[in-house]
């Protein structure tokens, strides 16, 4: 969608989400989206399980006038791909704590046995900058080889940092194979389930579904926005994002305090 101008608000005064109660994700979602919508966005995308889990209802039924696409894990395609039955999902405390997961998993994983690996540390292994893309790291290898020793052969990327760490966990999976290449339980063909893609199809279905929306026929722009400090934000940004895009930050606080521009 090059002709839509996307502002993207990074709330990392406040990660993880993954440790905090639901009711907190949700508050804390719902001033995020009050401030984007405060800036004229008329289209939500919730880029994260945690806060989807957390508010997404609740947000839906706060700004009925606002079109929403919510992140909720691969559980149905990853329970289709699956040859030994067994899935893993890697996500945060907060996601399998939820009524949406509980959900996903009755509709769609009914045959298929699930297991849930909570994935404490890998969030902040993502922002910390740790060059974890292409080599292995033993956090984790920590939370995948056990998910390996039960035979799981389908791996769901419930959190939309995880992505990030796709290298490291085909690493972990490799080392993990050749340790195991003449075990009988070793899973042949191993599949990492990423909902990147279907979440941006969805997010033009929605768009298409509003055809009243500001789009115009030229290229938009990117703006990149953070609650956290301005000139780490730009570094994890520019090191993460396939391309080098000008990324401007800016502070939100949601207290009283007043709205400051970061010169970057």
């Amino acid at each position: 969608m090059p002709e839509e101008t996307i502002l993207y608000l990074a709330d990392q005064a406040h990660v993880p989400y993954g440790p905090r109660e639901l009711a907190e994700v949700r508050d804390l979602t719902t001033d995020c989206i009050d401030w984007l919508l405060s800036r004229g966005c008329d289209m939500i995308v919730i880029a994260c399980n945690t806060a989807s889990a957390a508010a997404l209802s609740h947000v839906r039924m706060l700004f009925p006038q606002v079109p929403f696409v919510g992140m909720e894990p691969a559980v149905k395609p990853a329970a289709s791909h699956t040859h030994s039955g067994v899935i893993g999902v890697l996500a945060t405390q907060a996601t399998f704590h939820s009524q949406l997961f509980a959900s996903v998993v009755i509709r769609f994983a009914s045959n298929v046995k699930v297991i849930e690996q909570p994935c404490p540390g890998w969030v902040e292994l993502v922002e910390s900058g740790a060059q974890t893309q292409q080599a292995g790291h033993p956090l984790v290898d920590h939370y995948v080889w056990p998910l390996l020793d039960q035979g799981v052969d389908t791996f769901v990327l419930g959190c939309t940092h995880f992505p990030f760490l796709t290298s490291a966990i085909q690493h972990s999976i490799e080392t993990w194979q050749v340790q195991h290449s003449g075990s009988k339980s070793h899973p042949s063909g191993i599949e990492l389930v990423d909902p990147s893609s279907a979440v941006a199809r969805q997010a033009m279905r929605v768009r298409d579904l509003n055809p009243d929306r500001s789009a115009t026929a030229q290229a938009g722009q990117h703006q990149f926005w953070t609650t956290g400090d301005a000139m780490a934000f730009v570094a994890v940004a520019r090191r993460l994002l396939p391309e080098q895009p000008h990324v401007s930050a800016v502070r939100v606080p949601f207290a009283d305090i007043r709205l400051t521009r970061d010169a970057i």
